[in-house]
């Protein structure tokens, strides 16, 4: 088997790391970037907002995801955020 150096978002790996080591790596990398932050965020907004979200409150979300990451109630925190968001709470007044 031959080793090489291996690079993923800026991140250089040993190339004599065992491969499943290098497969955690890339998942925590991918896991804990910014952007997957937000791309989740934007889901969990159009999914109780709407279609197209108010950027300020998938900003907001993002940060509070972001904040919690070590947390283990990261998920009750952000959906926490969104809930209690003033866009969110106009769209359920009684009319």
């Amino acid at each position: 088997m031959i080793n090489y150096q291996k690079r993923v978002l800026g991140v250089e790996f040993d190339p004599n790391t065992p491969p499943l080591a290098d497969g955690k790596k890339v998942l925590d990398l991918i896991a804990f970037h910014p952007a997957t932050a937000k791309h989740i965020c934007q889901k969990i907004c159009r999914r109780l907002i709407a279609d197209v979200p108010p950027p300020n409150v998938v900003s907001g979300a993002t940060d509070v995801w972001i904040k919690n990451k070590d947390n283990p109630f990261q998920i009750r925190e952000t959906l926490r955020f969104i809930l209690s968001s003033q866009e969110i709470t106009l769209g359920w007044e009684v009319r």
